[in-house]
Formats: structure tokens, sequence, C-alpha cells
């Protein structure tokens, strides 16, 4: 068995005396340490490999302990041997998240995600091709779609740059340190 480890709390954290079950419907386990827990649950190893419903019961004690308190998340995976490792674990960074847990009281993460609609300049391999010349010589169609493609693509980029710093500035000050975090995802190309 492995310990599973999802979050780290306060000691004396509201779900600690009621914890949610865990992965595979196992029981979540507290490790306590000077004022310091970590939520737990013992995994067999051949059950330790991730899996949708295995994240998904992760995610649900993380967010069961958020719903009552102030948490650190771990990403699923953090795996240690013993409950004692668990309990050396919080000794050993302890100063490190109770800071992290005082910075976070009152906190909560949210996301935002801007559908900006295709480009109308996008190209495909099936594209139209205003120069005849090129109709000719594959080779040159191929080239011009590949062209009109990555010019496509880039003018998107700018365009989402250019909204993720509209977004940017319209969160200034209501985020922690007063650092947003904005990144553009591309769908498949």
């Amino acid at each position: 068995m492995k310990c599973l480890v999802c979050c780290v709390i306060r000691a004396g954290h509201s779900l600690a005396q009621r914890p949610p079950a865990g992965v595979g419907g196992e029981l979540v386990r507290l490790a306590a340490v000077e004022g310091l827990a970590a939520a737990f649950s013992q995994v067999a190893e051949r059950e330790a490999a991730p899996s949708v419903a295995r994240a998904a019961a992760f995610a649900r004690v993380v967010e069961a302990f958020h719903d009552a308190g102030t948490v650190l998340p771990l990403r699923y995976g953090c795996f240690l041997d013993t409950q004692e490792q668990v309990a050396r674990l919080l000794r050993d960074r302890r100063a490190e998240f109770l800071a992290a847990l005082s910075r976070l009281d009152g906190c909560v993460e949210m996301g935002l995600r801007i559908l900006l609609p295709e480009t109308a300049g996008r190209c495909g391999l099936k594209s139209e091709i205003r120069n005849p010349k090129s109709e000719t010589c594959p080779a040159r169609r191929y080239l011009a779609l590949r062209g009109a493609h990555y010019a496509a693509r880039d003018a998107a980029d700018r365009q989402g740059a250019y909204t993720a710093a509209l977004a940017e500035a319209a969160f200034e000050g209501l985020c922690l340190n007063n650092s947003p975090r904005f990144w553009i995802e591309r769908g498949a190309t």
C-alpha cells in the first residue's frame, strides 16, 4: 500500500473529524504534525496508476477540504510509502506550508476561458489559392497553402495575445500578488 497525499491543511480543519471517501472509496486519513495535517488515502500499488475515475475521486477529496477551508492541493501522483513519510514531509516543509496557507486564506482559484471566433483567413489544404500559377505546380500550391495557414495562425496568436492583455488589465489588482496568468490555447490544427 502507498499513501496518496491529496492536500495539506491546518490541523483542526473542520473536515478533520469527518473526511470524505478517497480514491477507490478508501478512507481518507490525516497525518498531523505541529499545526499541519495532510489528507491521504492508502492505495494498492496496482491501483496507483492514474485513471479518470481516480483523478475525479482525488479532485472530490481536495474540493471537499477546500469547501471547508484553505488547502494546498497536491497533484495526483504524490505517493509516499508510509504515514511516517507523510508526517516527515509536513515537518520538513512546515514553514513553507504554513506561509502558503496564510497567503491563500480567503482566496479561491478561478479560471476564465475566452473563446475567440475562428479566423476568417484560416486556410486548410482544401482552400482556394488566389495565384493561378501556383495551381499548376503541386509543390508551389502546397507551399502557398502552408504559408497561408501559418499567416492565419500568426494572426490568431496576435488576436489571442491582445485579448489576454485586455483580460489581464481588467483583472489587475484583483489577483493575489497582482499577477493574473493568461495563456493561449490553440485547438488542433
